[in-house]
């Protein structure tokens, strides 16, 4: 069981850039992903509220990072999806830059959840965020969303390669599941890492 309430996260703001916060104090943990990668979907069902991160058919929606506030000093912060095509060039090359100076900036970030979908993980860029994570000695939580959708047995193979790539860049330091929406193992999973980290 979570040490925290995660049902009474709530909405703070939204900011088109994140050097322009005022929140210094406290912890902070970054959910970023691939546009339509499930990140929404997640932060909605962690805090079993169905509208408290907006999700569309359409992916890429999201154009600016959201604060939330799961209490005073502990928030998350939904970051736009990267990569979406329909984005000209400039627009996703000004959300990767927004990523990579937060996380290479940030004094209150305790880790970050990579959100893949397990049909197609590890694209550059999220090789990249990694990278970048282990390089701040940032935490990393990479949750393969969607599991539901493959068939267990190639659900395990996915995991197993993932986990194998991931331990001979980084060895133990970041940590690979599955996830799925229409599984609460999978909000357990979460919620016991982000307690972890809270407690750092």
């Amino acid at each position: 069981m979570s040490k925290y309430n995660y049902h009474q996260t709530r909405f703070l703001r939204s900011e088109p850039n994140i050097t322009d916060k005022n929140i210094n104090l406290g912890i902070e943990i970054a959910f970023l992903g691939y546009s339509n990668s499930g990140k929404s979907s997640a932060l909605n069902f962690l805090t079993n509220q169905k509208k408290l991160s907006r999700t569309s058919k359409v992916p890429g929606c999201t154009k600016l990072v959201n604060f939330f506030e799961v209490f005073k000093g502990f928030y998350l912060l939904d970051f736009p999806g990267y990569g979406y095509v329909k984005y000209s060039y400039l627009i996703n090359l000004n959300f990767k830059n927004v990523v990579f100076r937060y996380l290479n900036t940030s004094t209150i970030l305790q880790g970050i959840v990579v959100f893949m979908d397990i049909r197609h993980p590890m694209k550059k860029i999220d090789q990249e965020v990694i990278k970048l994570a282990f390089i701040n000695k940032i935490q990393v939580l990479i949750l393969l969303t969607k599991s539901d959708k493959i068939a267990f047995s190639l659900q395990q193979k996915v995991l197993n390669q993932i986990k194998h790539i991931i331990f001979q860049d980084y060895n133990n330091t970041v940590t690979v599941e599955l996830f799925s929406i229409f599984n609460r193992d999978s909000v357990k999973k979460l919620s016991n890492m982000l307690d972890l980290w809270s407690e750092n």
